[in-house]
């Protein structure tokens, strides 16, 4: 498993004292659910919800008040209450119930000992729409694609990364950590393809993911625009920027 930097500051934001639940964003498919299964091994209690499911949506569409509706999560998944503050509650896809943002400030005000995560592929459009933001009761971190130390340590070039670390770096590393960079700008920092490529290393093997990234993106379309005539616009982008590279759009 590709091990993400971001798990530093979500470590940071586990301990802080005035600790508020947290906001995930960042693009389809760059790793926001899988780091925080990661970081869920730090917790005692790992309680994941995903609002695409009826019945893991059923209590928020329900909500009567916070206290209520934490009981009844820890009941319902089969947690114990009494680890209440050693347990990370997980909300994915949280923009399929749009109430239950608002509801992150209840979290913060109420239940502030229970340590909320929510995150969602398409937040981003809820967050950007009519969706109410609880101001200053939550906080956010943004995922972002693999970047080039995370592809070096992924990669297991170990004393590559101590040479990248280190400012100014020898003169002897400079032409493996080239490659390695040229390596990394062609295949990009997508997690499912640097974790394809550092398993097989084999960049001619890697269309089969990319084509299966392209599909997921387009087939998302409609959830992502906002009119029935922005959808076609959108697809023909991502079918057909690729072949642009490097020219000159009018």
């Amino acid at each position: 498993m590709l091990n993400r930097n971001i798990l530093t500051e979500l470590e940071e934001w586990k301990s802080s004292d005035n600790r508020k639940p947290l906001i995930i964003r960042g693009a389809r498919q760059v790793g926001k659910t899988t780091v925080v299964d990661m970081f869920s091994k730090n917790y005692q209690q790992y309680i994941k919800l995903n609002l695409e499911l009826r019945e893991d949506a059923a209590p928020f569409r329900n909500y009567k008040n916070i206290q209520l509706l934490t009981e009844q999560i820890f009941f319902l998944q089969n947690q114990d209450m009494q680890l209440l503050e050693d347990t990370l509650l997980f909300i994915d896809e949280i923009q399929e119930v749009p109430d239950a943002i608002n509801l992150l400030r209840y979290f913060y005000e109420k239940i502030p000992k229970l340590h909320v995560i929510a995150a969602g592929s398409l937040l981003e459009v809820a967050i950007d729409g009519d969706v109410k933001i609880p101001v200053g009761r939550v906080e956010y971190k943004v995922v972002r694609p693999i970047s080039f130390d995370e592809f070096i340590q992924a990669s297991g070039e170990k004393t590559a990364l101590e040479q990248f670390r280190k400012i100014p770096m020898d003169d002897y590393a400079h032409d493996k950590l080239i490659g390695l960079f040229h390596t990394y700008t062609l295949i990009g920092g997508m997690p499912a393809i640097v974790d394809d490529y550092v398993n097989n290393r084999n960049l001619t093997g890697l269309q089969k993911t990319y084509e299966s990234l392209i599909v997921s993106y387009i087939n998302d379309v409609e959830k992502y625009g906002r009119t029935n005539g922005i959808v076609p616009v959108i697809r023909h982008v991502i079918q057909s920027s690729y072949f642009e590279a490097g020219s000159r759009i009018k």
